[in-house]
């Protein structure tokens, strides 16, 4: 059996370009969105690409101010995984993945979810802090800051 390869993009426009993840894009993973990412995580197998995770300085493309949460941010989103690769542990690895990635950058990583998604609930298990919530086309968000901001962590 083949390996799950974990690819880090440091040029997403160009991947965008190719192709491969057309099947995977749609609401949440938009060329805009692409061409503002900082990174792109991809796990890949034999030649398949199954799942995505961007890493992005944060736009406002719902209404989100994240300086008044949280300034020198990198939004985590678009975590998507091909149905057929659900249940495996994809999203876990690519969102470990991304926040190594965000690290790196020196911006606290956070991300927005829909209220009740699955990634949702999966940050909620993890102990990610939550921030005001707020509707947006009717749909309720929640924004979320993934690690401790370099101040609150104890020397």
């Amino acid at each position: 059996m083949s390996e799950i390869l974990y690819q880090f993009h440091p040029n997403p426009a160009a991947l965008a370009d190719s192709g491969e993840i057309e099947h995977l894009a749609g609401k949440y993973l938009t060329r805009r969105r692409l061409e503002n990412a900082q990174f792109v995580l991809t796990a890949t197998l034999d030649g398949f690409i199954g799942g995505v995770i961007i890493g992005e300085l944060p736009w406002g493309r719902i209404g989100m101010n994240w300086d008044k949460y949280v300034p020198h941010s990198i939004e985590i989103g678009a975590l998507l995984v091909d149905p057929s690769w659900r249940g495996t542990p994809v999203a876990f690895r690519l969102m470990n993945l991304a926040l190594s990635a965000a690290a790196r950058t020196g911006r606290v990583p956070v991300a927005v979810t829909e209220v009740g998604s699955p990634v949702h609930r999966y940050l909620e298990r993890t102990g990610a802090q939550q921030r005001s919530g707020f509707v947006f086309e009717g749909t309720d968000y929640m924004p979320w800051v993934l690690m401790p901001e370099p101040a609150a962590v104890p020397a």
